[in-house]
């Protein structure tokens, strides 16, 4: 599972008499929104902007690359791919020290990215971009766009019997079976004014999150709502090993659940609406979540699951947090030098992690001295 940070969504929700993404925008966010704001300028303009031509892959664009606004990262076999700002993708071969640019179709923002292999992965983003590498990421391919559509991708995901999925703006949902050919998946009875944040596969199982409190189980063919009991928005989702899932967002929000073996029939439906095929009731279960204290109110943008079972979490302000569940949910802060926000993080092979955010893509070693997460949360808020 990969999703996009706020202050990306911020940016890449359209400007169209629909609600606008979240509330409550931190400057952190506002932040990463004007580091992209080329993205939705004349390609003329952007180019005057940056200097150069962005296709001549030159130093100079290489450096604005890797120091401007990126917003995930996603490990390919040995090599790390970063996603963002212009359709800029980025390759590392030695675990973040250095960088170089691959060959991109497009220009829109990108905001997620995921591999099904080392060979085989997706980014996707604004105008329901998707694009598609075969060769570790070395060169990207668009399969799926809509020119100025009024949705646009945030989360991809693979469930257990190989389906793609895409989530994103105002209740986007699309699949998938070979990567090239995508379709709509429609929700039911749900508000297409939300935004389907996160997706994640959990064994057979497909658990979407978004805003509101809205999240939703799949279970065979069978939609359940299980509401997080919370009003504001949820950015990211994980999984653990064991089945264990959680959610995070605004206000440092963190959630844990168990999704239950069986699940509930759904109610009937009324006899006004028996006629009605756009009408499918859907059970509910409530109270299946767990809030879990992060120390702070700072928003959580991003996170990855450890080998270790840890929840490596990053967000406003350069914040980034280890939460460890087999330790009483024990949470340590990792010194990043950065006031910058943070969208995503992946560690490396060599005991460091690679974040990538407003500031761009920076390697960041556990070897600092860690404060205890409420002390930073404090700190931050002076």
């Amino acid at each position: 599972m990969h999703t996009v940070s706020a202050p990306a969504r911020a940016l890449a929700m359209p400007k169209t008499g629909k609600r606008r993404f979240g509330s409550h925008v931190s400057m952190a966010m506002l932040s990463l929104a004007i580091a992209c704001s080329l993205a939705a300028a004349p390609r003329a303009a952007r180019a005057a902007s940056l200097g150069s031509v962005v296709d001549t892959h030159t130093d100079n664009d290489l450096y604005r690359a890797t120091h401007n606004a990126l917003v995930a990262v996603a490990r390919a076999g040995d090599r790390l791919v970063a996603v963002g700002d212009r359709a800029m993708i980025l390759l590392s071969d030695d675990e973040g020290k250095t960088w170089r640019l691959a060959k991109t179709e497009g220009h829109a923002l990108l905001t997620t990215v995921m591999f099904v292999n080392p060979q085989e992965g997706y980014a996707a983003g604004q105008d329901e971009t998707i694009l598609k590498t075969s060769d570790g990421g070395a060169t990207w391919a668009r399969q799926y766009y809509k020119e100025k559509a009024d949705r646009n991708v945030f989360s991809l995901t693979r469930d257990k019997q190989g389906t793609l999925i895409a989530t994103g703006a105002y209740a986007l949902a699309l699949s998938s079976t070979d990567g090239t050919t995508w379709s709509e998946i429609k929700l039911p009875t749900f508000d297409d004014d939300y935004h389907l944040n996160c997706a994640m596969a959990v064994g057979d199982d497909l658990v979407i999150t978004g805003e509101g409190g809205h999240a939703f189980l799949r279970r065979a063919d069978a939609w359940v709502s299980i509401p997080v009991p919370y009003l504001g928005s949820q950015f990211g989702c994980l999984s653990a090993k064991d089945g264990t899932i959680y959610s995070f967002g605004l206000r440092g929000s963190l959630f844990r659940a168990h999704l239950p073996d069986t699940i509930p029939a759904p109610p009937p439906v009324a006899k006004a609406e028996a006629g009605d095929p756009a009408v499918t009731p859907v059970a509910e279960i409530k109270d299946l979540w767990t809030r879990i204290d992060t120390g702070g109110q700072r928003p959580i943008f991003g996170g990855i699951m450890l080998d270790d079972g840890k929840l490596a979490l990053v967000g406003a302000t350069g914040q980034f947090l280890l939460l460890d569940p087999a330790n009483g949910d024990k949470l340590t802060t990792i010194p990043t030098g950065s006031e910058q926000a943070i969208s995503a993080v992946v560690p490396t092979r060599d005991g460091a992690y690679v974040i990538v955010g407003d500031a761009g893509v920076k390697r960041v070693s556990p070897d600092a001295v860690p404060t205890a997460a409420g002390d930073a949360a404090q700190g931050a808020s002076k």
